[in-house]
C-alpha cells in the first residue's frame, strides 16, 4: 500500500503465555532480554528494520518505549502514539521521537465534546517544558473510536458530530479556544452532514432505532412521541461504565435503549441556553412531569423482569426519574419567578431555609441523573442550571447584607 506509515500496535501486550513457555523463556535468557518488555522490544526492533527496508515509517503505541534497555530501543524515526497519558508524548519528544496524542480523544468514552475540545496536543504548561525543536516533534492528534460497544448501526452516532470538535481543535492554534459557541457549531455541522447526503446516518437512524424498541406494541403510534421525549432527555454512558457490567459479551447485540441514544442531546443543549425565566422551560418541565403517565401503558404491558431483554436498561425507572426531574424543575422555575418556596404536598419543607431547599434538590438531582445504569438523565442539567442561578443570587444577597452590617455608617 502507498502510505508512508505503518502502525504496529504494541499496546497492552499480555505476557502470561510467554512466561509459561519454556522455549520462550530460554530465548529471553539466551538473548539477555530480562522480561516480556525486552522480548517485545526485540520484536519491535526487527519489525522496524523490516519496515524500513520497504520504505515505511513505524508507528506504535506508547508501550513500545516502556522499561526497555538502551540497546533494545527502536530507532528514533519511529512515531510514538500516546493513549494512557499526555506525559508519554512529552517523554517521547524529549527522547528524540515524534509523537501523536490520542489521550483525551477517545470517542468511545462518550465524554462531552467540550472535554475533547479543550485538549490540545501541546498544553501551555507543556510548552514551557519543551524547546522549539521538541514541540515540533508533536505531530498532532488522532481521535479513536474502539468498537466494543458500537455496531454498524450505532457507530455513526458515536463518532458524529463529536469528532468535529476534535478536528477543529487540531487544525486551530492553541490560542484559539472558542468555547462559547462550540455546541452551536457542532449541532449545525450535525445537520449539515445529514442535509448534504454524506452517508452519515447518526440522525436519520435515530427514530428507526427507537421505533424498533417499541415493536409488538399495539399502540405504538401513541407511545412513540413520549418515548422520544424520554430519549431526547437522556444520554448514553461510554465504554468505561458499560465495560464494568458483566452481561456484555461479543454475542450480546447492541440494540438497547442506550445504544439508540444520541451521544449528546441537542434538545437538552437548547434548553440550557434559554434565559432562566423563559416560559418554554416551564412548559418542558411540565411535559416531563406528565410524560411517565403517557408511557404507563407501555410499562403495564411488560413484566419488569423482561426490561433488560427488551430495552437493556430499566426504562421504567428512567421514565419515573424524568417525571421527578420535571416536578423539581417546576418548583425551581416557580421560585425563580415568584421568589416563594413551593412546598411538597406533605409540607415537609415548610420550615426550610432557602439554602436547605437548594441543597435538598441538588442532592435529588444528582441521584436522578445517575439513577439508571448505562444512561445519564441529561434533563437534570437545565434544572440544575436554574437551581445554581438561584443559589448564586442568594449568596450575593447574603454577601451584600453582611457587608452592610460590617461597614460602619458614615453618618454619626
Amino acid at each position: 500500500f502507498p502510505d508512508l506509515y505503518f502502525h504496529i500496535g504494541g499496546d497492552e501486550v499480555e505476557g502470561t503465555h510467554w512466561a509459561q513457555s519454556p522455549t520462550i523463556q530460554k530465548f529471553i535468557f539466551d538473548n539477555k532480554l530480562r522480561n516480556k518488555n525486552g522480548l517485545q522490544a526485540y520484536f519491535n526492533k526487527r519489525v522496524q528494520a523490516l519496515l524500513k527496508k520497504y520504505g515505511k515509517i513505524m508507528i506504535g503505541w506508547e508501550e513500545i518505549l516502556d522499561e526497555i534497555d538502551e540497546n533494545l530501543i527502536i530507532n528514533s524515526d519511529a512515531v510514538i502514539q500516546s493513549w494512557k497519558s499526555r506525559q508519554a508524548t512529552v517523554n517521547a519528544v524529549k527522547r528524540g521521537f515524534r509523537s501523536i496524542l490520542s489521550n483525551g480523544y477517545y470517542l468511545d468514552q462518550l465524554s462531552p465534546s467540550m472535554n475533547h475540545y479543550t485538549v490540545d496536543p501541546i498544553q501551555k504548561h507543556e510548552a514551557l517544558l519543551l524547546n522549539r525543536e521538541q514541540q515540533q516533534r508533536i505531530l498532532g492528534g488522532e481521535a479513536c473510536m474502539w468498537s466494543e460497544f458500537a455496531s454498524q448501526y450505532t457507530v455513526d452516532s458515536r463518532i458524529w458530530p463529536r469528532v468535529s470538535a476534535i478536528a477543529e481543535r487540531l487544525w486551530s492554534s492553541p490560542l484559539i479556544i472558542n468555547q462559547n459557541f462550540l455546541y452551536e457549531r457542532l449541532f449545525r455541522m450535525s445537520h449539515l452532514l445529514e442535509q448534504m447526503k454524506t452517508g452519515v446516518t447518526h440522525l436519520s437512524s435515530y427514530m428507526n432505532k427507537l421505533e424498533n424498541l417499541l415493536l409488538g406494541q399495539t399502540n405504538k403510534t401513541a407511545l412513540l412521541h413520549p418515548f422520544v421525549i424520554l430519549a431526547d432527555a437522556s444520554e448514553p454512558l461510554g465504554h468505561g461504565e458499560r465495560s464494568q457490567l458483566t452481561r456484555y459479551t461479543s454475542s450480546v447485540p447492541l440494540t438497547t435503549f442506550a445504544d439508540a441514544l444520541h451521544s449528546e442531546s441537542e434538545s437538552i443543549w437548547k434548553l440550557e441556553n434559554l434565559q432562566i425565566n423563559d416560559k418554554r422551560l416551564h412548559d418542558i418541565f411540565q411535559t416531563w412531569s406528565l410524560n411517565h403517565l403517557r408511557l404507563s401503558t407501555l410499562f403495564n404491558s411488560i413484566k419488569k423482569y423482561q426490561y433488560d431483554n427488551i430495552w437493556g436498561q430499566n426504562i421504567e425507572r428512567l421514565s419515573e426519574n424524568l417525571a421527578h426531574v420535571g416536578r423539581i424543575g417546576l418548583r425551581v422555575f416557580n421560585y425563580n419567578s415568584q421568589k416563594v418556596l413551593h412546598h411538597d404536598k406533605n409540607n415537609t419543607m415548610n420550615s426550610w431555609t432557602l439554602p436547605h431547599w437548594i441543597s435538598h434538590h441538588s442532592i435529588l438531582l444528582e441521584q436522578l441523573e445517575n439513577g439508571v445504569k448505562e444512561v445519564r438523565l441529561a434533563a437534570v442539567r437545565p434544572v440544575r442550571r436554574l437551581l445554581h442561578s438561584i443559589q448564586s443570587t442568594n449568596q450575593l444577597r447574603v454577601q451584600e447584607a453582611t457587608r452592610d452590617i460590617l461597614v460602619p455608617s458614615a453618618n454619626f
